[in-house]
């Protein structure tokens, strides 16, 4: 990658498991099942996921540990 778009990039994979992934090539997830589950309304869950999305992923510093298979994540 020579080129980096994280501050225009809007993509974000609900997981097969119930999580919410806010980058493809990070690990920060936000588990949506759970209060699916419990009934509670997955907006709130939503918008503070992508509040916390990353401004960049690490893959340029090679600090990319961590990262599940794409996939693993439904991609």
């Amino acid at each position: 990658m020579t080129h980096t778009y994280c501050g225009s990039c809007n993509r974000v994979r609900l997981t097969a498991d119930g999580r919410l992934r806010t980058c493809l090539f990070g690990d920060h997830e936000v588990d949506l099942r759970t209060p699916l589950r419990s009934g509670l309304p997955l907006e709130p869950f939503v918008r503070r996921a992508l509040a916390e999305k990353p401004q960049e992923h690490a893959l340029l510093a090679r600090r990319v540990g961590g990262l599940r298979a794409l996939s693993q994540v439904g991609g």
